[in-house]
């Protein structure tokens, strides 16, 4: 939740409270919601004994299964399927979970899922590339200076649609930083 949300939360009678310094890591201080309305809180325990609906970022850790409470909704990607122990603390307590990742838009669209799988492309560079590093057992090829076009492969799983776009290479990580494109050699329609 970010605090222009926090605001607009507010306005509308929600009672919202932030775990203090939950904000941090993505660039919003307890003081941004503070001003919004929030009221921060020190102890996740509260947070949860108090609220009708958690609103996370990531599942539940499994510390925090003893938090929930019965009737509670709780609205953050939930990826049941790879965490069963997860679904069946859910369901013992009679939790209403709301997965980001399922939630569908009239157009069949996935609009809590694609700044993730946007987020998660990115990062495929990157790890990409740092496991391509000889001493981790990479063939130690830079890429960002490879004049050629490379064969991509990628394996996913879930809801995924074929690449059928360039590989691109992220701004500044081509040759003298300005970035470049790839030819797809991965072959496919």
């Amino acid at each position: 939740m970010t605090p222009s949300l926090c605001r607009s939360c507010v306005a509308l009678g929600a009672r919202i409270l932030i775990e203090k310094s939950a904000g941090m890591s993505a660039g919003f201080t307890d003081a941004e919601y503070r001003a919004a309305g929030a009221r921060i809180e020190s102890s996740a325990a509260r947070i949860w004994a108090a609220s009708d609906l958690i609103v996370k970022v990531k599942e539940p850790l499994a510390s925090e299964y003893a938090l929930l409470k019965k009737g509670q909704a709780l609205f953050t990607y939930l990826h049941l399927a790879a965490g069963p122990e997860l679904a069946q603390a859910l369901l013992k307590r009679r939790i209403l979970g709301i997965a980001y990742e399922t939630v569908e838009a009239t157009d069949g669209s996935f609009p809590l899922l694609k700044p993730m799988s946007h987020i998660a492309g990115r990062l495929a560079i990157q790890t990409g590339a740092y496991f391509l590093q000889s001493q981790l057992g990479g063939s130690g090829v830079l890429r960002a200076a490879s004049p050629e076009p490379f064969r991509a492969t990628s394996s996913s799983s879930g809801r995924a649609t074929r690449a059928r776009t360039p590989c691109r290479w992220p701004p500044g990580s081509g040759p003298s930083g300005a970035g470049r494109s790839a030819r797809w050699t991965g072959g496919g329609p």
